[in-house]
């Protein structure tokens, strides 16, 4: 008797010492990198912590994508990154839409010796400015930025009385479809008739990179107070096509007005 009752106690015991390794095995478990990934990843997270140590749920097949997880614009993405951002060393953007994005201030706003935030760009990761308009402010011309990682997008509209007349994305779809980024150098003038036809002219020279090319796409409008017309654009692809009127990285013109008529009347009449 006493036998089978010894054998009962040490069995129940063999039996709670197997069940508290097994549960140590399972807390083992539980506290894995693999479980904290798979956690943060149900939870939409892009951001998490391991043994005291921060991690993304980016993999190299799956980049952790803002918008395939709830996120429906880039201001709430943005939002979520300066909120949770861990002091790592990560290249401080996050992906939305397949673009890498920019969020929290680190590019200086030159013009005002600020930092740009999220919160100077709308819901799809774009600000606008007035950059041109003319005398009878009938003619404007709006330069869209967006807030990219790496490098800034850009585009210019022209408007009558309000209304797009010209949008120059149309002139990069081909540049842009592999991915590239536009940011135009932006020369111009305006209320001038520097081709002596009687009418009024926006001339826009708006130069860009690719690469380590300098390519330049010029267009000439010409308006009055009931409308406007495109007369011609075209692009120099190297440098022998260029006029050579602007600077490179300031929005001046290099050459007087007079040069400057005598090219316009050369190549745009």
């Amino acid at each position: 008797m006493k036998l089978n009752i010894l054998h009962t106690v040490n069995k129940y015991f063999l039996l709670t010492i197997f069940l508290s390794l097994l549960g140590l095995n399972v807390a083992y478990a539980d506290g894995s990198y693999e479980a904290a990934f798979k956690k943060a990843l149900d939870n939409h997270q892009y951001y998490f912590k391991h043994k005291g140590k921060s991690y993304t749920t980016d993999t190299k097949d799956k980049p952790f994508d803002f918008f395939d997880h709830g996120y429906k614009d880039y201001r709430s993405a943005a939002k979520y990154m300066i909120e949770n951002y861990p002091d790592d060393k990560s290249n401080r953007c996050f992906r939305f839409k397949g673009k890498k994005w920019g969020f929290d201030g680190w590019r200086i706003n030159k013009d005002s010796d600020k930092f740009y935030t999220y919160l100077d760009y709308d819901i799809d990761g774009w600000r606008n400015k007035v950059i041109i308009v003319s005398d009878n402010k009938l003619i404007k011309v709006i330069f869209h930025e967006d807030n990219g990682c790496y490098r800034r997008d850009t585009h210019i509209q022209v408007l009558f009385e309000d209304k797009i007349f010209y949008d120059s994305r149309k002139d990069f779809e081909e540049l842009t479809s592999d991915g590239w980024s536009i940011f135009l150098n932006i020369n111009h003038y305006i209320d001038k008739d520097l081709n002596n036809n009687g009418k009024q002219e926006l001339f826009i020279d708006a130069g860009y990179s690719i690469g380590n090319n300098w390519l330049e796409k010029y267009y000439l409008f010409e308006y009055d107070d009931s409308s406007i017309k495109l007369v011609k654009k075209f692009i120099a692809g190297d440098w022998t096509e260029r006029l050579g009127v602007s600077d490179h990285f300031k929005a001046k013109f290099e050459v007087s007005d007079d040069e400057l008529s005598k090219i316009i009347i050369e190549k745009f009449n």
